[in-house]
């Protein structure tokens, strides 16, 4: 069942996607990351004419991306990112079922349980929805998961590695890593994920990508400075309102 859920999702998911790109439906974001990852094969690494004539790294820091170059020669069509995309999204199921059996000792619930999964309709939104590189850090942070609740921490941190190298908002995320290592496994893996989390994210938005593309990191000023201008009291009302729950 493991193994059909996963062909099965994925599958399907590569067929909707290529769907979608095949109507029309497909935008911007499929645009840039097709011509970075095509541009790569061809010796120019990550260029985007669309993006401003820049290495996509000064636009989100992705050097995941680049890994999609390889499978990328053998079919340089869009349609090879959407079906390497609907897989790795797919391969979630593998570590998924390995925490679930875990916890619950039954292989029929831990079935149910990437059975939910594969059904998650954010999840299915979000491999649909053109290509993006981020949505190979869904099985890496979950095999990171996995790793740590089985104190297998060097395993959990080159996980949470090659998620960060997903797209750098992902530090948020190791960063919550840690918090909840700190009240469950070391502390030193729990210290050394928030302090790097937050450094990581801080040296990539201050000065990696602001060196690479000449360019302040944007994509901090449509919320975070919208919110810093409209002071706490708009930000709690925001937070607390029956639709934001």
């Amino acid at each position: 069942w493991l193994w059909i859920l996963f062909f099965v999702s994925g599958s399907i998911w590569t067929y909707a996607s290529w769907m979608r790109h095949q109507s029309f439906k497909s935008g911007f974001d499929m645009a840039i990351f097709t011509q970075a990852v095509w541009n790569t094969t061809q010796g120019s690494f990550l260029y985007s004419s669309i993006k401003g004539g820049i290495c996509l790294l000064g636009d989100h820091f992705s050097p995941l991306l680049a890994l999609f170059a390889l499978p990328y020669v053998l079919c340089p069509k869009p349609e090879t990112l959407l079906l390497l995309q609907a897989f790795a999204a797919a391969s979630g199921v593998f570590p998924l079922y390995r925490l679930a059996h875990k916890k619950t000792g039954d292989s029929v619930w831990a079935v149910c349980v990437i059975l939910a999964f594969c059904l998650y309709l954010p999840l299915r939104n979000s491999v649909r929805f053109e290509f993006h590189p981020e949505i190979a850090a869904i099985p890496l942070l979950l095999w990171g998961y996995v790793f740590l609740t089985e104190n297998k921490l060097w395993r959990a941190s080159l996980m949470l590695a090659l998620a960060l190298s997903a797209k750098e908002n992902i530090a948020p995320v190791t960063f919550t890593f840690g918090i909840y290592a700190l009240f469950s496994r070391g502390k030193i893996f729990s210290f050394f994920w928030m302090i790097f989390s937050a450094f990581y994210f801080f040296l990539v938005t201050r000065v990696w990508i602001p060196a690479i593309s000449g360019q302040e990191y944007f994509y901090l000023s449509g919320n975070f400075t919208a919110w810093k201008e409209a002071g706490t009291g708009p930000f709690i009302k925001h937070l607390f309102n029956a639709g934001t729950l």
